[in-house]
């Protein structure tokens, strides 16, 4: 136990609470400079384009006002006028243009690149034809790369996490969720209205102990049902998007000039334990009213402490277990169940520390990212004399 607290001292120093504040604004100042890259690669390119029309337009024709075909300055510099050929093929073409420079004697226009890839236990093959060809006077590269042996000796191929896994989402059963529909293809026998469901496993739980890994609020767009619905992308927290959009007031979306509406979700990565005691990996996504609940819990993170070797200190979030229920909530706009979280206690397992560790780098990493696969429940209209707590509050 002693090891596991070292172990998580260590990580919680890594990332300070003090300095969260800090990455945040290191992470706006990436963003901003990014767009300054950009714009200065605009204004790079511009001047080459404007450098490429002085030299091949505006300086040849002021010579041949002149009549002269070169100019020597007053510092030496010698400038000259002259023919400059460029051409370009396209690709479709490639194959025939170089067969016409072959059969009319310009095949020594023609530079050719030959590539050839060896298989594992073959590296003394690859090894040899290279010294060959160097022998022979041709110029060769090696560009070695370590197989993936433990995807493709288990029959993974080229699996990619972040496009061919499907991360379970954790979501509470709503009175329209077609779970609890006997008439719909996602039925699930015995789930109750108010329970947690795991899109993956299917199963469904009245409680459930989470590890969170790591946080991240997106912007989703979404596509209004009445012009057929469904997701449309993620935008970063960084984005900007929100200050695009309109408050609609009725609905109380925030509408983009497009049609599209954006709901700002918080996602949280888990560690969830299953009913056969094991953990995996799963998010949880909080929008509308349960903004608050996610607010709520990560203060309720950075304020936790542990008492370590050298002291107490804020540990890392997956330090922790918490335990997860549902309660029922309303508002002037309809009822429904929302999260309820409270501290079970301090991970005591180091192989599941170790696991929900690797988890957080990993989707941090951008290795595994959260893809929404449902858009949030219908809402009722608001009354005209609705508060503004209660526009905040609109059921999902």
């Amino acid at each position: 136990m002693n090891e596991l607290l070292k172990q998580m001292a260590q990580d919680a120093s890594q990332t300070p609470t003090d300095n969260m504040g800090k990455i945040g604004s290191v992470a706006n100042d990436i963003a901003d400079t990014d767009k300054e890259i950009s714009e200065i690669e605009e204004q790079l390119k511009k001047k080459k384009d404007y450098k490429k029309h002085l030299s091949e337009n505006v300086l040849p024709n002021l010579f041949a006002e002149v009549g002269l075909s070169e100019l020597k300055l007053a510092d030496g510099r010698l400038i000259k006028i002259g023919n400059y050929y460029g051409a370009s093929i396209k690709e479709d073409k490639k194959q025939a243009a170089y067969s016409w420079l072959r059969n009319n004697g310009f095949g020594d226009l023609i530079k050719n690149q030959v590539s050839c890839s060896f298989g594992r236990d073959e590296d003394e093959k690859a090894r040899g034809l290279i010294q060959t060809l160097d022998e022979q006077g041709y110029q060769s590269s090696d560009l070695a790369v370590l197989a993936s042996d433990s995807k493709d000796a288990s029959g993974f191929g080229n699996l990619d996490m972040s496009r061919d896994i499907a991360i379970p989402y954790i979501n509470i059963l709503q009175s329209n969720s077609p779970q609890l529909n006997p008439s719909k293809a996602e039925h699930v026998e015995g789930a109750k209205v108010g329970q947690f469901y795991n899109t993956v496993s299917q199963e469904v739980s009245d409680s459930l102990n989470v590890i969170p890994v790591l946080y991240q609020l997106k912007y989703v767009e979404w596509k209004p049902r009445e012009q057929g619905g469904g997701f449309v992308t993620s935008h970063t927290a960084d984005s900007g998007i929100l200050s695009q959009t309109k408050r609609d007031q009725v609905t109380f979306k925030d509408v983009l000039p497009n049609g599209n509406y954006i709901a700002t979700t918080a996602y949280h990565y888990v560690m969830v334990q299953g009913g056969d005691g094991n953990w995996s990996q799963a998010v949880l996504s909080m929008t509308s009213t349960q903004l608050k609940k996610s607010r709520r819990w990560n203060s309720f993170m950075l304020t936790q402490k542990v008492k370590g070797p050298s002291g107490s200190f804020t540990p890392p979030t997956y330090a922790m277990i918490y335990k997860l229920t549902t309660v029922s909530e309303s508002n002037d706009r309809g009822s429904w169940f929302g999260y309820q979280v409270e501290k079970i206690g301090q991970v005591e397992d180091g192989d599941i520390y170790s696991e929900a560790k690797s988890f957080s780098t990993t989707v941090s990493r951008g290795e595994v990212e959260a893809k929404p696969v449902v858009e949030g429940e219908p809402v009722k209209e608001a009354p005209k004399s609705a508060t503004q707590e209660s526009k905040e509050d609109i059921p999902f």
